[in-house]
């Protein structure tokens, strides 16, 4: 919609409603003392014309890169209905389905990711989304520690550092005390959480772990169960078509990103994050809930449903204070998954697989070692003879993206590469990768 300024004779009809001759009149009741007199530092207004051609030319500044840049954000292949969908109006002009007598679109199509998710994750239930990835996590541990009534987090050091962070920020203010548990060859370290002595609420690990590593989730979950301490799992929802359901192990709550299976990288969001759990814990999950049901006539029709929001119910007992999800991106989730189906979701996964593992390959036979031995799917870090800072910098000049410095997160780490091989990425450019990380290994 295109907003026209208003015309002299709509600003005199409006003034001579309040009784006033001119808008400086209106500005009376304000101090000279706290006036701006001078005119905004803004450019001159443009025409529709110039302005297309300075967004295009700005458009034409940025650089494309053979990206190798994963850690949380993943480049995939998004099928073209995705866009054409998810840009109907019936969807991205939709508001919050309070009416559902208005809102039946708007609430199948939470009620269809729904599903979506619930099936992948083989839990019980799931909610309609929250922001991102780590609010979903961090409000995995509120959930943890309403249920439980206990203050203590086990967190696995393979957690995303960024999404610990979020948990911090949710969990001070409530005192619930986070205590990390070590890494050993890359996973979860099961006889740490054995040792610890306390009364945890939850043990929270992610799968694969921040390093790529392939978990033991039963072993962690096992080993949260017996601590009596729910098990809180964040995942990778495309490694799900791989690796067996975190439900089918006994999980109870369980976290993702949706943004790999729903959009593309997007210069970093926005994202979508997914929030399942079992039957026993459906009402303490936080945020929309849309149900089926059948109305006074017989028919099928959609509502929300067993809300845990303050919104909806008394503050003091609400599970959360989020009060909305991110209908758009999980709608483009729900197509993504509907649109390549079991079959082409676990071929995209499988192809991942193979180039990443190609590519460690290569990367070995040049010195390159990867610094956990545990399994991995398609991310992987590697150890590197001069600070990993150096090969980003260097190869992004030539245009690729090698991966992430994880030095920026610890400096024990700045001699270690992420890397992250997508299905995008082609044998040309992973041994290109190959032979600018030799060069630069041969002139430090």
């Amino acid at each position: 919609m295109i907003r026209l300024p208003l015309t002299e004779h709509d600003r005199s009809v409006m003034l001579n409603k309040l009784g006033r001759d001119t808008f400086e009149t209106l500005l009376e009741p304000i101090p000279d003392s706290v006036r701006l007199e001078r005119p905004l530092n803004i450019p001159e207004a443009l025409s529709e014309v110039e302005l297309i051609r300075h967004m295009k030319a700005l458009a034409s500044e940025n650089i494309h890169m053979v990206s190798f840049l994963g850690a949380g954000s993943y480049e995939h292949f998004h099928p073209a209905v995705v866009d054409y969908l998810t840009a109907r109006p019936e969807f991205r002009t939709a508001y919050t389905p309070y009416q559902p007598e208005v809102s039946q679109g708007t609430l199948q199509a939470i009620y269809e990711f729904q599903t979506a998710v619930v099936e992948l994750m083989g839990m019980d239930v799931a909610n309609a989304s929250m922001y991102e990835g780590g609010s979903s996590t961090a409000e995995s541990v509120l959930m943890a520690e309403s249920v439980t009534r206990k203050s203590t987090i086990l967190i696995s050091e393979g957690l995303h550092p960024l999404v610990r962070r979020v948990v911090e920020t949710y969990t001070k203010p409530k005192g619930i005390s986070l205590i990390d548990i070590p890494l050993k060859n890359g996973q979860t370290d099961t006889a740490a959480i054995s040792e610890f002595k306390g009364e945890p609420a939850a043990i929270l690990f992610q799968n694969p772990n921040f390093f790529g590593c392939v978990e033991d989730q039963q072993a962690v979950i096992d080993a949260a169960h017996r601590h009596d301490a729910l098990a809180i799992l964040s995942v990778d929802p495309l490694s799900l078509s791989i690796l067996e359901a975190p439900g089918d192990h006994g999980a109870d709550i369980v976290a993702a990103e949706g943004q790999p299976l729903a959009i593309p990288t997007l210069y970093g969001g926005p994202g979508v994050g997914l929030l399942a759990c079992s039957s026993k814990l459906i009402r303490r999950i936080p945020g929309r809930l849309a149900g089926a049901t059948i109305d006074v006539d017989g028919k099928r029709g959609y509502v929300l449903t067993l809300q845990a929001r303050e919104q909806h119910i008394r503050r003091h007992r609400a599970a959360s204070n989020i009060c909305t999800n991110q209908a758009l991106v999980a709608l483009g989730f729900l197509i993504t998954v509907s649109a390549l189906g079991p079959d082409g979701v676990r071929t995209m996964a499988e192809q991942c697989i193979q180039k990443a593992h190609y590519l460690s390959e290569r990367l070995k036979d040049i010195g390159l070692n990867r610094t956990h031995s545990a399994p991995f799917l398609w991310e992987f870090a590697v150890k590197t003879p001069v600070p990993a800072h150096l090969y980003v910098n260097k190869l992004s000049e030539r245009g690729y993206l090698p991966g992430l410095d994880l030095g920026r997160f610890n400096p024990d780490w700045d001699h270690q590469l992420l890397i992250y091989v997508s299905e995008l990425r082609t044998r040309e450019e992973i041994d290109s990768l190959v032979s600018l990380m030799e060069e630069m290994n041969h002139g430090r």
